[in-house]
């Protein structure tokens, strides 16, 4: 993981590069913390169209909650609808509380353009699927084996 953040932090490297080498730090399940204070660093920082979207999906892959304020006003400035919509995508990887409601001000504002709003609506999609319980958990944890009925045994082959 150090050799990754170095990747990210070195400015001579490529932005696809740079941005290959934050979203394989985002997918480690223990990455460097100096990686970590490194891409969080560069999300305030960085102005390049091409890396930030990167840096936002790893530091959302990680659960860095504390970067939500940020990535709030990234999105509200920037006016690249596709920069935007990766932005509002890490987002909803973030799990926040700021998340939700930034989410639901872009999809209601009409202002916004369709791309943006349609963004808006799959990340709250994919934050509600993140927070939903599994369904084979929750069919498991009520299900009596012992009494089974047809429509229960229907129930099991559709998930």
């Amino acid at each position: 993981s150090k050799e990754l953040g170095r990747r990210v932090a070195d400015r001579g490297r490529p932005a696809a590069v740079r941005g290959a080498a934050a979203q394989g730090l985002g997918l480690l399940a223990d990455p460097d913390p100096e990686a970590v204070t490194a891409l969080e660093t560069i999300l305030k920082k960085e102005r390049s169209a091409s890396l930030l979207p990167d840096i936002a999906l790893a530091l959302g892959l990680m659960g860095r909650s504390a970067v939500a304020t940020d990535l709030v006003k990234l999105i509200a400035e920037r006016d690249s609808e596709y920069l935007r919509g990766r932005l509002i995508l890490a987002l909803s990887h973030l799990e926040h509380p700021d998340s939700v409601p930034a989410l639901i001000a872009i999809l209601k504002d009409r202002k916004q353009a369709p791309l943006a709003r349609e963004f808006a609506a799959v990340a709250l999609g994919l934050l509600g699927e993140m927070q939903a319980e599994d369904p084979l958990f929750a069919l498991d944890a009520w299900f009596n084996f012992m009494a089974t009925t047809e429509s229960s045994h229907e129930l099991v082959r559709l998930y």
